[in-house]
């Protein structure tokens, strides 16, 4: 449905920065197709500036850092924002609600792991 902004963001983190030609500004981070639907397009980089998402693989994800922008370096987080919500929360177990930057709640995804 694209007369809505996305809402929901998986946080991933940097696994590794490529060197072979063609990968300047390149990083792979560490959630894909599995966990990332891109049913209904590619996702979003939220956070860091200046990302876009290449492509996905079952449990990777390429992003591209072009200009001026920052590249994150192995370790860092990178926020993705999603379109397809439905085939994305099934894989994870809680949502963070995040409000203006700050953590307002936990809520448990029921049936989706073990919230003991």
């Amino acid at each position: 449905v694209h007369e809505f902004d996305p809402t929901l963001s998986v946080l991933t983190t940097v696994i590794s920065r490529p060197t072979y030609p063609g990968a300047d500004g390149m990083v792979i981070v560490d959630a894909g197709r599995k966990s990332i639907s891109p049913m209904l397009g590619l996702p979003e980089v939220k956070h860091p500036a200046g990302g876009s998402v290449l492509a996905l693989s079952d449990e990777h994800t390429r992003v591209t850092f072009g200009g001026d922008a920052r590249i994150p370096q192995v370790g860092e987080q990178v926020e993705i924002m999603v379109h397809d919500a439905n085939a994305t929360i099934n894989q994870f177990d809680r949502f963070h609600v995040v409000r203006d930057g700050t953590l307002e709640a936990i809520w448990p995804i029921p049936l989706c792991g073990d919230h003991t």
